[in-house]
């Protein structure tokens, strides 16, 4: 597997089921994490301001101006 994927509404960028962002590509995007990243019950992820790849939380905790730390959403059962 590539990596998991997530849904993002592209004008909040609030996170969003992926089936919802499917159907609704002209306002909502369909992200692919990489491998690394298991989405869990509190999971963090870095991305970087500018360029909005993911990134190392420790390297957005170290570039506080230019990152942000994003909680991923948890999935439901």
């Amino acid at each position: 597997m590539a990596g998991n994927r997530i849904g993002r509404d592209a004008g909040n960028g609030q996170f969003i089921p992926v089936r919802q962002a499917q159907r609704n590509p002209s306002t909502a995007t369909v992200e692919t994490l990489p491998p690394s990243h298991r989405p869990g019950p509190s999971t963090h992820i870095g991305r970087d301001a500018r360029t909005g790849e993911f990134i190392p939380v420790q390297e957005a905790i170290r570039r506080p101006g230019t990152t942000t730390i994003e909680t991923l959403p948890t999935r439901r059962k």
